[in-house]
């Protein structure tokens, strides 16, 4: 960041300032940027190869073990179900998969917050689960299974053997769910009890320790506080499962859990940063991709991907009407350093892309933000809102830094718009903006004119 930048005159300056004046383009680049490209990341299939699947066999092994992996290593004595989830939250995957653990909006008081205990997340629809193993998605699901545990390493013997009894787990878990249609009265998933009553009508879970362990670090709970249950009969239930179950299987089940967490970590996604950062980096990336199904040209396709023109006639007026505006707004960007023009129309489903990507992205993290407690300000930049660090985050991602002669190339033959512009066009769009930062009207980040299609 450059903080002797105005952000309402140049947010993109403000916000790569530092990495402009201080990045060195190496001799063998033609450009340096802060986008680490995952779809190359994932296809880099020598780097693949060189690290093999030791990242996935130490995660497993952060976790306490797979043990159809582990075979006779594994140690029955040090493992229980809840330790289980301790070690998820602690490594930031999900903890949902005995308990549904989230804090919500209080239905019966919007302004505050509680924690609420619903039934397991699973791994597939429990409307599918409960038709049994022979179900042909769930037969499905179970060789995925097994061929994940293969993949990995274990013997495919014992991963048939001990993965069936995982799922046959999963699927009582599914048997003990309420189904969906006895989910839609609000009314009956709405049972506040005191962490006493909840010791006293579960009792064999430690719920003080068990909340407070999934808190950490952020809050603590007494005895009297209050949390909502939306299905009791579901935690009777799963007391009596868990205590009929051998923990080879719970910990098979837990841990084919997390080996099936999709994990997005680094430089657009880390569970150790602030949910504002992620979702400014990642969020905006993937509120992008969003995007493109209603841009020039994804919105010549239907859902099913046919070339298909299903956009009624009024409809595609009121879209070229409202993309023309990015194409003229585009189409006036000058990039000083080579004295070149944007072309507005060759790149106007990226930025159309880039505009409703931002927009998305901004809303799911203000209707996160809703539902949990206020996140901390960053060390040293503590003069600055989640809010306004979001859109510092998602500028981040398109710090960039090229030669001349690859920003030609970039400007006359490439899709997107460089950088700079894929910072300044969207934000400089969104009254949202502009309202963080309280930018003036009239200034350069919060034009009269904005542009909207989406």
């Amino acid at each position: 960041m450059d903080l002797t930048v105005d952000p309402c005159d140049d947010f993109y300056r403000f916000s790569c300032g530092k990495f402009l004046r201080e990045t060195q383009i190496p001799d063998d680049k033609t450009a340096q940027t802060t986008f680490k490209n995952l779809y190359k990341a994932c296809m880099n299939v020598k780097n693949i190869e060189t690290i093999g699947l030791d990242p996935m066999k130490k995660m497993l092994q952060d976790l306490g073990g797979w043990p159809v992996l582990e075979g006779e290593n594994w140690n029955e004595e040090t493992f229980s179900w809840k330790d289980s989830v301790y070690k998820f939250h602690e490594h930031g995957y999900s903890v949902d998969y005995f308990i549904d653990f989230s804090i919500v909006i209080n239905v019966k008081n919007n302004t505050e917050r509680i924690i609420d205990l619903d039934q397991a997340t699973l791994g597939l629809s429990r409307e599918y689960l409960v038709k049994g193993i022979n179900e042909k998605l769930v037969n499905a699901y179970y060789r995925y299974m097994i061929d994940i545990a293969v993949i990995l390493g274990a013997n495919k013997d014992v991963a048939t053997a001990e993965l069936r009894d995982a799922l046959e787990f999963e699927i009582k878990l599914a048997n003990i769910s309420l189904p969906l249609e006895q989910r839609r009265n609000a009314s009956k998933l709405y049972n506040p009890m005191t962490l006493d009553d909840l010791q006293t009508k579960f009792p064999s879970i430690p719920w003080v320790e068990y909340l407070n362990s999934l808190l950490y670090p952020k809050d603590k709970l007494r005895e009297t506080d209050i949390v909502v249950v939306d299905v009791p009969s579901y935690i009777s239930n799963l007391e009596e499962l868990l205590r009929s179950t051998p923990k080879k299987v719970q910990a098979n089940y837990a841990l084919w859990r997390a080996t099936a967490a999709g994990i997005l970590q680094g430089s657009f996604f880390s569970n150790d940063r602030p949910k504002y950062m992620n979702f400014g980096a990642i969020g905006f990336v993937i509120g992008h991709e969003i995007t493109h199904g209603f841009d020039d040209q994804g919105r010549q396709f239907d859902k099913n991907g046919n070339l298909v023109d299903w956009w009624q006639e009024d409809t595609k007026k009121s879209y070229i009407e409202k993309a023309k505006c990015i194409i003229e707004q585009y189409g006036s960007y000058r990039v000083a350093e080579v004295n070149l023009t944007l072309n507005g129309i060759n790149n106007q489903g990226e930025n159309i892309a880039d505009n409703g990507g931002i927009k998305e992205a901004y809303n799911a993290y203000v209707n996160w933000a809703r539902k949990h407690p206020a996140e901390p300000r960053l060390p040293g930049l503590q003069e600055f809102t989640p809010q306004q660090m979001f859109w510092v985050s998602a500028a981040s991602t398109w710090c960039s830094k090229h030669r001349p002669e690859s920003l030609k190339l970039r400007i006359t033959t490439g899709f997107h718009s460089p950088g700079e512009f894929r910072v300044l066009g969207p934000l400089s769009n969104l009254e949202t903006f502009s309202s963080d930062f309280q930018c003036p009207s009239g200034s350069k980040m919060n034009p009269d004119k904005k542009c909207k299609v989406w």
